[in-house]
């Protein structure tokens, strides 16, 4: 008898709809030539980008599930709360919707004032014959991200990319995902020394950009975002928990409130971890999914969709047809 081949799947995906860099599309064509068979997108606090990456899920033949990654808090921690499995319609006519809608609009008020921001303290950019060149991000840009949420300062170096890129290839070099980390928001030795001098030939500086704290918004708690993915018929699955470092105790919590699943196979996990929470899990009767909460190809995680950090592809946890029944 012919062996089965294993199914390569990822459930936790990123596009331009909340703060990864590809569109739908271009993200489900990129699974399906690394042989991925089944895929969820896991935009934050947004479905903008499943109807579209459906339909080529559909047409590359892979199997698709819907999905959103929900914000949340435990116990004073932020945490992230994936549901699978859902009818957008459903969720349309759901108080979840009015949630979404609330960080939405906070997000889309803090990035406007960033614009504003750079308008006032431009990045100031030397030009090889000495001249000096004022950048800055206009709030009129930032209609090209008015479907996404979870407006970032990497929506920021996108823009930035293209206006560098338009000097010279030195600086098109650069991916907008590293923008993002040297200008705005990292300070890790790799990505200072990495860009340090090529900036400062530019005369850019190494500090940290168009500060602006996020406003405080309210926040639910994991009880009431579980209850209402429950009410639209989603599977609540908390995500790599390692990274928040969630205790049996927190698990069990959140098991009794109804979580479904743990993303247990992720890049995020070291091989410790993956072991402990995989018994965790079976201790719980929860089930293990596997994701790589990918953003691009220069995301810190540094993976391919569909792999771990070794390049080995994620066959574990259940499959869609699984994680649909809960």
């Amino acid at each position: 008898m012919k062996a089965t081949k294993p199914i390569i799947r990822d459930f936790h995906l990123h596009t331009i709809y909340s703060d990864g860099l590809f569109k739908p599309a271009k993200l489900i064509d990129e699974a399906a030539r690394l042989n991925v068979r089944q895929v969820a997108i896991t935009d934050h606090n947004t479905v903008a980008g499943l109807p579209e990456a459906a339909e080529v899920s559909k047409q590359r033949n892979l199997i698709f599930t819907t999905g959103i990654g929900i914000t949340s808090r435990l116990h004073g921690k932020e945490i992230h709360i994936l549901g699978y499995a859902f009818h957008l319609k459903a969720l349309a006519k759901s108080p979840l919707t009015e949630y979404i809608s609330h960080i939405k609009i906070a997000d889309d008020h803090w990035a406007q004032q960033v614009a504003r921001l750079s308008l006032e303290q431009p990045i100031i950019l030397k030009r090889e014959d000495g001249t000096l060149c004022p950048i800055s991000i206009h709030p009129k840009e930032l209609t090209r991200f008015k479907d996404s949420t979870k407006s970032s300062y990497f929506h920021f170096g996108v823009l930035l990319q293209e206006k560098l890129a338009s000097y010279n290839e030195e600086l098109a070099a650069i991916p907008a995902r590293h923008l993002y980390y040297f200008l705005f928001r990292r300070k890790e030795p790799e990505y200072l020394q990495q860009y340090a001098s090529l900036f400062a030939k530019y005369g850019i500086k190494n500090q940290r950009y168009w500060y602006i704290p996020r406003k405080k918004v309210t926040i639910l708690s994991a009880d009431e975002v579980i209850a209402r993915l429950l009410d639209i018929g989603a599977v609540p699955v908390i995500a790599h928990p390692g990274e928040m470092q969630l205790t049996h105790v927190d698990l069990q919590y959140l098991r009794d409130r109804g979580l479904k699943g743990v993303e247990v196979f992720t890049p995020k996990h070291t091989p410790k971890e993956t072991r402990h929470y995989e018994e965790i899990a079976s201790s719980l009767k929860l089930f293990c999914t596997s994701g790589t909460d990918y953003h691009d190809p220069h995301h810190r995680n540094r993976v391919m969709i569909g792999r771990n950090r070794q390049g080995k592809p994620f066959t574990q946890g259940v499959t869609v047809k699984e994680l649909r029944t809960g």
